[in-house]
């Protein structure tokens, strides 16, 4: 794999990254950024340095790694504070639906000395795959090339045009064509890792957050349940349980509510 830095920003890619730098990348102009970029070279990669991560995005078609590259906030901040609150240590960090890997990366910035990341979209494993290495965090996170169900099976992932970190399962999505993924269950995942403590687990899997969780959340699983949990909650409507209410029987309490994601913690 190239260094990073191999595919460093020049010419328009680089002034637009300076002015995301200096607090533009707000509002219309991220849009207005997006099409600038598209107008040169718009499928090669850019490296990137992120909040003290090297990441290598390909930031149109993949809205998580167009917002890190043209947004001058930080991705996610309110959550990315709570999990760096709850891995204390040698902390677990367990995430569901991981992505290009940035809350897993993260985390293992954080201090996380175990991270389980599964994904079951092979582009986007290839991507998270590339960050780890950039980053040195080899020997503290796996990449598990499944999706998380009630069962072992296999399912079909559509995955959607102009976002494939939109793909789903469940969800009706505007869909540029479909693969089977592997599908294992979430107490099966741990336990085929020796996972025996979860500090904080992420799940955002677009709208099977429920098929994912409620056949993990019974009292013989209790000793796995995550400290922290952040589930993405925009695509409920999707959900053949309502997943938050069974959490709150396993004694969760939401301890806050951003723009998409519930956050929930066991009591202390």
């Amino acid at each position: 794999m190239d260094d990073f830095g191999a595919y460093r920003p020049k010419g328009v890619k680089r002034l637009i990254l300076f002015l995301v730098r200096m607090g533009l990348g707000r509002g219309k102009l991220k849009r207005v950024f997006s099409r600038a970029w598209q107008a040169t070279s718009p499928d090669r990669p850019v490296d990137f340095a992120y909040h003290g991560l090297r990441l290598r995005l390909r930031p149109l078609g993949n809205t998580i790694e167009s917002k890190i590259l043209f947004s001058s906030r930080l991705r996610e901040s309110e959550e990315l504070a709570f999990i760096q609150q709850h891995l204390t240590g040698d902390g677990c960090f367990v995430d569901i639906g991981a992505n290009i890997g940035y809350y897993a990366l993260m985390a293992a910035r954080a201090g996380a000395k175990q991270v389980l990341a599964a994904e079951p979209n092979p582009e986007l494993v290839e991507r998270f795959a590339a960050n780890i290495a950039l980053n040195g965090l080899d020997q503290q996170i796996r990449v598990l090339p499944v999706a998380i169900g009630a069962a072992d099976d296999v399912a079909r992932l559509h995955l959607k045009q102009g976002d494939t970190g939109g793909s789903s399962i469940v969800r009706n999505v505007a869909a540029d064509g479909a693969i089977d993924v592997p599908v294992r269950p979430l107490a099966a995942l741990l336990a085929d890792h020796g996972v025996t403590t979860v500090d904080v687990m992420k799940i955002d899997v677009e709208g099977m957050e429920d098929r994912a969780l409620a056949p993990f959340l019974v009292p013989e699983n209790s000793d796995l349940f995550p400290q922290l949990l952040i589930i993405e909650t925009v695509n409920r409507d999707d959900w053949e349980v309502d997943v938050l209410q069974r959490l709150t029987e396993c004694g969760y309490v939401t301890i806050a509510q951003t723009h998409g994601n519930s956050i929930l913690a066991l009591p202390a």
